[in-house]
């Protein structure tokens, strides 16, 4: 996650429906300090408590922070490590978590008849967003396939139509620890159809789910990852 030479900081995600725990690895350095800040109020979390502000030579201090999604927002979470540095003096670095609100989706394998009827159901205001981003680097099919599995967190939907290398679907449940009239936790169904312009390297994002706040979220967030 983090490397300026003095501090080193490596970090473990696992994560279970609207819940994860996040572990931070902090390998040397002296009167340390470590502030999660989420303006967007993305998760509920608690940040675990250093056993020690002093790390002698290579020691290695695991710190762990247990966070729940509560609703959706595009804003990712910050992380500052303030520290002192023998040389330097006080230094503090602010950086992003590598925290989306993808990462609390689960993916959903449709079959092209069931992927169809929902996303004709989601016709409601608010329900759709859709954009067009132009990237800086050359647009690449595989790559883009990479974004919607591996770090959007979508399965794949085959079979519909007009799919193709250059236009993909997919499905997920966003998990979050919101809690319904009923004492439920609420779950977020999301579509998501993406065009590829290879000739004129751009994409265009189609997202639709059932809440507008869902739906804006998660299309700023896969903008963000394109762009």
């Amino acid at each position: 996650l983090y490397d300026d030479g003095t501090l080193q900081v490596a970090t473990k995600i696992e994560t279970r429906g609207s819940q994860c725990r996040f572990s931070f690895m902090h390998i040397s350095i002296t009167d340390f300090t470590v502030a999660v800040n989420d303006p967007a109020g993305l998760m509920r979390f608690e940040l675990g408590k250093l056993p020690s502000t002093q790390l002698d030579g290579l020691a290695r201090v695991t710190q762990v922070m247990m966070l729940e999604c509560v609703k959706p927002a595009s804003q990712i979470p910050t992380v500052t490590f303030s520290y002192t540095d023998t040389l330097l003096g006080k230094r503090s670095n602010t950086i992003d978590l590598p925290i989306i609100i993808t990462t609390f989706n689960e993916p959903l394998n449709l079959a092209s008849a069931d992927f169809t009827a929902r996303w004709q159901q989601l016709v409601s205001p608010g329900q759709e967003a859709q954009e067009v981003v132009k990237p800086s680097y050359p647009v690449v099919p595989a790559q883009v396939h990479g974004v919607l599995t591996s770090t959007l967190k979508f399965g794949r939907t085959h079979g519909l139509p007009d799919a193709s290398e250059y236009v993909v679907y997919g499905a997920a449940t966003l998990r979050t620890g919101a809690v319904s009239a009923t004492g439920e936790k609420l779950s977020v169904g999301c579509m998501v159809k993406i065009e590829m312009n290879v000739q004129a390297n751009a994409i265009r994002v189609t997202l639709r789910s059932v809440h507008p706040a869902a739906t804006q979220a998660i299309l700023q967030t896969v903008k963000k990852l394109l762009l």
